[in-house]
């Protein structure tokens, strides 16, 4: 990242943080720099910086959990379950917004200066975030793609704004890439990047087209750096009392990944960075199980919303401990539940395995998700028993049994909707 230009900064409002959340478009997991992935040549240079740090440019080390995972794989209903904390099955069909299911942005109020760049769906967008109003539309739907230069000076205009005003801010961002068409502009694309076998066998695009979505990638990857590189001009050209959170919608790149529940459509890692309220950063998280829905109740927690403000999120965990060294990765979340639509799967995973079932038939699906993460082999006998000679076939069986009861007693809760209104 290369700071575009040093202004004379204001000092940001006492206490309280600015929050910046990036939800990307269609970012399969293995396609991340920090993930290093064998043999996968993807390139994110700028997002990398957030996880590891960069001394020269005031960036602390972060934290990336590569376990990360999502509510649906599909871009509505995630956006739905990252903006509320809550599960599909609490949000059902409530709305969202003033009487309705409240967000992220309805929660912190008028406290918060409120800006939205990219893609939103979730209603009336100047409802959600006062300074849209100063726009006559959202004309920010295809950030990244387009009007890059222009809108990421609005982006500093707004926080000059806030800073005035004795405001701290939160930044919504929802680039449309590495969604497809994948049309990135020459520069970005390697005509000799490799990609695994095992990648390409589950990969509905192929090698050439496969190139063009990492290009995508890394035609993005230099946009957060661009944004990035505002929010330090904002600051005297360091990362300070920022969050700022990372994630995709739903997964992409692999077969059986966008609209289907499974890992490849529901996992995707989560990346944050909060100057030195991340103890032990600079390093990629393998075991703790965090979901979007946890990031309203982080942003709750360092926001310091009222407790009498902040709605009911049954499954939604504040990251700040985990962030501060208070509880280890185990400890934090030993089982994460999700579901899509109401009349599909549910699933409930350990950090290694994931169980499925099904709502209608109550077929069962179970995988080893650290020795298959691509769920090809199903740990299960038609019977529902776990195989013979299946590698630690007794914590396989025991596991099983835990996530079962665990997960049917999960979609026996009441829904959450009414109560978070």
């Amino acid at each position: 990242m290369s700071l575009e230009s040093r202004r004379e900064s204001r000092p940001n409002p006492p206490g309280l943080p600015n929050v910046l959340l990036i939800l990307t478009d269609d970012w399969g997991w293995p396609f991340y720099g920090f993930m290093k992935y064998r043999g996968l040549d993807v390139f994110t240079p700028n997002l990398d910086k957030l996880v590891y740090g960069d001394e020269s440019l005031g960036i602390s080390k972060g934290l990336a959990f590569s376990r990360g995972y999502v509510t649906a794989a599909h871009c509505q209903p995630s956006h739905k379950s990252t903006l509320t904390g809550l599960n599909l099955r609490d949000i059902g069909n409530g709305e969202l917004g003033k009487g309705g299911i409240k967000t992220i942005p309805d929660i912190l109020g008028e406290t918060y200066a409120r800006f939205s760049i990219g893609k939103w769906w979730q209603g009336p967008i100047g409802t959600f975030f006062p300074h849209n109003k100063k726009h006559k539309d959202n004309k920010f739907v295809n950030f990244a793609r387009e009007g890059t230069s222009d809108v990421l000076a609005l982006v500093g205009k707004f926080f000059d704004e806030a800073a005035a005003s004795e405001k701290p801010w939160f930044l919504w961002c929802a680039p449309n890439l590495p969604h497809m068409p994948a049309e990135p502009p020459l520069e970005f694309v390697d005509p000799n990047a490799r990609v695994p076998e095992e990648i390409l066998r589950k990969n509905q695009y192929g090698l050439r087209k496969t190139q063009q979505y990492l290009g995508n990638i890394k035609w993005l990857d230099q946009t957060i750096g661009l944004l990035i590189d505002r929010v330090r001009a904002s600051q005297g050209g360091a990362l300070t009392n920022t969050l700022v959170i990372c994630l995709a919608d739903n997964g992409a790149g692999l077969q059986g990944s966008k609209a289907h529940f499974s890992e490849a459509g529901m996992r995707t890692p989560i990346v944050v960075n909060f100057g030195n309220h991340i103890k032990k950063g600079g390093s990629v998280d393998e075991e703790t199980l965090v979901g979007c829905i946890d990031l309203c109740a982080t942003i709750c927690d360092y926001a310091q919303v009222s407790n009498a403000r902040k709605p009911k999120m049954p499954d939604s965990k504040s990251l700040r401990d985990r962030f501060e060294g208070a509880v280890e990765s185990r400890v934090w979340r030993d089982v994460l539940f999700s579901n899509w639509k109401v009349d599909g799967e549910y699933a409930a995973q350990t950090t290694r395995y994931k169980l499925y079932i099904n709502n209608s038939d109550k077929r069962m699906r179970y995988f080893d998700v650290q020795a298959d993460p691509f769920e090809d082999d199903n740990l299960l006998l038609k019977s529902g028993e776990v195989r013979p000679k299946v590698p630690d076939r007794d914590l396989a069986c025991e596991t099983l049994l835990m996530l079962e009861a665990r997960l049917l007693a999960w979609k026996r809760k009441e829904g959450a909707a009414a109560a978070h209104a």
